[in-house]
């Protein structure tokens, strides 16, 4: 990502709080969809993720950030997935 595009975010996430970072993370999902779906194993997904920032590299900016925000995500949504990721990690595992 240009310096551009990340003050954008940035300026978005001094604004909005952390919904601007689930929305790139959408964004990010959405762009790539095709090759993500396509991998035939965890491997091939741990590979696109440490390559991810090279390969945003490579797509426009200007779409990029069209595509961001055009994620509909409201705090209500955030606060939920907050509260599920909590309560999951919250359970111990039972002792045998």
């Amino acid at each position: 990502m240009g310096e551009e595009l990340l003050l954008r975010i940035f300026d978005n996430f001094l604004l909005d709080g952390w919904k601007i970072i689930f929305m790139v993370d959408l964004a990010i999902l959405r762009t790539f969809k095709n090759e993500i779906l396509g991998f035939k194993s965890s491997m091939e997904f741990m590979k696109f993720i440490q390559d991810v920032e090279v390969k945003l590299k490579e797509i426009d900016e200007k779409k990029f950030y069209e595509i961001v925000m055009k994620q509909n995500i409201d705090s209500k949504n955030i606060q939920r997935f907050s509260d599920e990721y909590e309560e999951i990690n919250s359970i111990k595992p039972r002792e045998i």
